[in-house]
């Protein structure tokens, strides 16, 4: 189960029931021995939670998005209306499926419909099948820190292109690689506003800006100080056939 960080202002207020019927109220876990009523899943410490008190009853963030089908938005833009449409924290060392989830979020794929563990790891099977890997263990951590070819193939079913390049322009987001601990972290944009959507970032999602400051940006630090690796994320027709161009985050 991936933690979610819900930064809305709707959610400030307690929101849905447990089965005993109380209003629940949001919380975050101070240790890791909290656990998911619905998914069962345990959650590490510092996840978003909803609960009751009255009959210890809890529920993730991930089952409350999809018990009520609300959309995730974070931290706002400058303009006070535009705001990053989702963002996950850290869990183990699946970096690159949060980043992956990030961007199919902003994509318009729905929250219940986004990739879990499960399926990337039906995607490695997939290409160790073909021999594209000589074993699982080239295609994942025992952790969850999955390989490039798993990420792209992953966001290829979808309509989602992932290409090295130096081409800055068009793109629609952007994944890194930090390299020297294979970190994946991505940056997603809404309405031309983009973001930090690091999962390792303590305080939620970073604004970087607008479009101008977003290739400054991948210019400087990206491709230029820290040299990481830079993968152009595409949006294809297959994409916008699926899910619209209107629940595109991007372009609403």
């Amino acid at each position: 189960m991936l933690a979610l960080v819900v930064c809305c202002q709707a959610a400030a207020d307690p929101t849905g029931q447990c089965p005993g019927k109380h209003r629940l109220s949001r919380f975050l876990t101070k240790n890791p021995t909290f656990s998911c009523d619905i998914c069962k899943e345990h959650q590490p410490q510092g996840s978003m939670m909803w609960g009751c008190r009255r009959c210890n009853w809890d529920m993730c963030g991930t089952c409350k998005v999809i018990q009520d089908d609300v959309v995730l938005i974070g931290q706002f833009a400058p303009d006070g209306i535009t705001a990053c449409p989702m963002f996950e924290t850290q869990f183990k060392e699946f970096c690159g499926l949060h980043a992956v989830r990030n961007i199919l979020a902003v994509a318009g794929i729905p929250v219940a419909d986004l990739p879990n563990k499960d399926d990337m790891d039906t995607i490695a099977e997939g290409l160790v099948a073909i021999g594209m890997a000589g074993g699982m263990k080239d295609l994942r951590g025992e952790r969850g820190d999955y390989a490039h070819p798993v990420l792209a193939k992953c966001l290829e079913t979808h309509g989602v292109v992932m290409g090295e390049s130096q081409d800055i322009t068009n793109c629609q987001a952007w994944m890194v690689n930090t390299g020297l601990n294979g970190h994946w972290f991505a940056y997603v944009q809404s309405n031309r506003h983009w973001w930090n959507v690091d999962s390792l970032n303590k305080d939620g999602p970073q604004y970087i800006g607008n479009s101008a400051a977003m290739t400054e940006h991948i210019l400087k630090y990206e491709m230029g100080i820290r040299k990481r690796t830079v993968f152009g994320i595409h949006f294809t027709d297959q994409l916008f056939d699926k899910v619209g161009y209107q629940n595109v985050s991007m372009l609403s």
